[in-house]
Formats: C-alpha cells, structure tokens, sequence
C-alpha cells in the first residue's frame, strides 16, 4: 500500500506541469448576472457586474453565444473576458445629432459623458463613452486650459485582455444608426471630403467611440472581431505594454471616420 501510494505521487509530481487546471469562470447568462441574449433587452447592468466580479475574483468573464445588447462598459483591472458570442451596443436616440447638452445629458443614460483630455476644455472636454471604456477621469480640474490632459484624479488600470475565440463578430456598435444623423452622409454625396460627419467636442455631437482604453498598462487584444463602430474602432491612449494581433475591423468605405 505504500509502495502504491509512493508511485501514484510520484506520477502526479511527474505529471504536473502537463495538467490544465479549469480557471474559474463567469458566465454572464448564469445566475446572478442572468444576460439575456437575442438583441433586444438591455444587458449593461449585467455585464457590468460580471466585470466588477471577474477583476476582484481574478476569474474570466465569458460572453457566450448569442447578441447581447449593452451600453457603455467600463473595464477594471486583472480582468480577462473571452467572447464566443457578442456585445451589441445600444442604439442612439432619435435625431441624437439635434440634441442639444442638457437633453443629451437625460437621454443618453446608455452611453454617459466621460472625461477626453484630447478635447478642447473651454468647451467641455466631455465626450460620449465609448462601449467598452479602460480607465477614466475621477475628478477634473474647475480651471482648465485649452488643450492637455486637466484630470485631478485617474481610475488608472493594469492587464487588460480580450479574446475572441470564434468567428462571430465579438463587438457590433451598431454604427448605422448614428451615421445615418451624420449630416451629409449620403450616397449622393460626392466627394469623400463632404461626406465627413461633422463631430465637434461637444458632448451632444461627437458620437461614441468603440474600444476606448484610456491609462492602461498592460493591453493584450487577440482575435477579437469588432465592426460598425459609431466612430473610431479600437483606440489606446496614454496607455502602455499593449500587443493587438489578428483582429478584423469591419466597416462599410463609406462610412464616415471610422478608423
């Protein structure tokens, strides 16, 4: 009995570094998060939650098969997600592009206003969010400058990673529905030039962008799909130790500005 006893460790030790132990995972249709695929109910809270749990457990969030609505998501640190399904962003209000700064502050519960120190800040500095936010402004400055980065206070973040592990496409931004309020977009409209939409920093008119990874260190984005953003795709800014490979981007060549 002690000799078996003996071998059986000594296989275990031997077979160690060969043996995948299952992480554990968040699955954010599983209690008590509950998504619900099919495009149509509102899942932000949702994923949200799973986010905050999978960075404090240090456990992967899975987006499983199927299309899950959201609004802005907004990533913590230690955190992995792997999409096999997809994150559907919210679509915009009607005549988004006619709102003005205070209708837009109570319409747009989906995509709130977060701090943009690219932006000039004599007129706000604000922006939408994007659908899936890195780090973000606590606290800014009552007495900016023009130009330059005014925040007081940033919630910064640290080993970010989203995979992809199927050929869905893993993030939609339903960018249609805001290019069709971008004035001049249109099929008639000749040259590339005319047929730019006209953002401004103005919270009420530059539309979201879809990865915003503000103040990370420690990006890995492999073999995610992402397509119709509203805006610019996948944007790092002031962020560090960042590896992006075998992604797609789609967008149709006439949509406007959506590097």
């Amino acid at each position: 009995l002690v000799l078996h006893i003996f071998l059986l460790l000594t296989a275990m030790l031997l077979l160690a570094p060969f043996v995948a132990f299952a992480a554990a995972i968040i699955d954010i249709t599983k209690p008590p998060y509950n998504a619900v695929s099919g495009g149509i109910i509102d899942n932000t809270r949702c994923i949200q939650q799973a986010i905050i749990d999978g960075s404090l457990r240090q456990e992967l969030v899975l987006i499983p098969e199927g299309v899950f609505l959201s609004g802005s998501l907004f990533l913590e640190s230690n955190l992995e997600i792997e999409f096999v399904g997809q994150v559907r962003g919210i679509p915009p209000p009607e005549n988004w592009k006619k709102l003005n700064k205070s209708e837009a502050n109570t319409t747009w519960e989906s995509y709130p206003s977060i701090y943009d120190p690219d932006l000039e800040q004599i007129i706000g500095g604000f922006s939408h969010a994007a659908l899936i936010n890195g780090g973000r402004c606590l606290e800014v400055s009552n007495t900016p400058y023009d130009y330059g980065d005014q925040c007081l206070k940033w919630h910064k973040l640290t080993n970010i990673t989203l995979t992809g592990t199927s050929s869905a496409t893993h993030v939609n931004g339903s960018g249609q529905l805001w290019w069709n309020e971008c004035d001049l977009i249109v099929k008639t409209a000749a040259p590339w030039a005319s047929r730019q939409c006209p953002d401004t920093a103005l919270f009420s008119s530059q539309r979201p962008k879809l990865v915003h990874l503000m103040h990370v260190d420690g990006v890995h984005i492999k073999k995610l799909n992402v397509c119709d953003s509203p805006f610019w795709n996948i944007v790092p800014q002031y962020s560090s130790n960042i590896l992006v490979e075998q992604c797609t981007v789609f967008a149709p060549y006439d949509s406007p500005n959506t590097d």
